[in-house]
């Protein structure tokens, strides 16, 4: 992975479908625009973002409802970036 975002938008996405969720209904449940989630998502896996609101990763963060095990692979992903 390139970039922090990038590793955010891969945990994104692996939460989201592990849920069963579409882009569309995180992106409701999260208050965000649907295009909004939709490209925030594709262009992070392709590496193509440099930052993203934090405001917006905490309401993705909020909507998804991550138990403990999936807060600590996100954290194992950022990890790298932080050394």
């Amino acid at each position: 992975m390139g970039s922090p975002v990038e590793a955010v938008a891969v945990w994104l996405y692996a939460a989201r479908s592990s849920r069963g969720m579409s882009q569309e209904a995180i992106a409701l449940r999260a208050g965000l625009a649907v295009p909004t989630y939709g490209r925030l998502e594709r262009s992070g896996l392709r590496g193509q973002i440099s930052q993203a609101k934090l405001e917006t990763f905490l309401r993705l963060l909020l909507a998804l409802d991550p138990d403990a095990s999936e807060l600590g692979r996100l954290v194992a992903l950022l990890k790298v970036y932080a050394d």
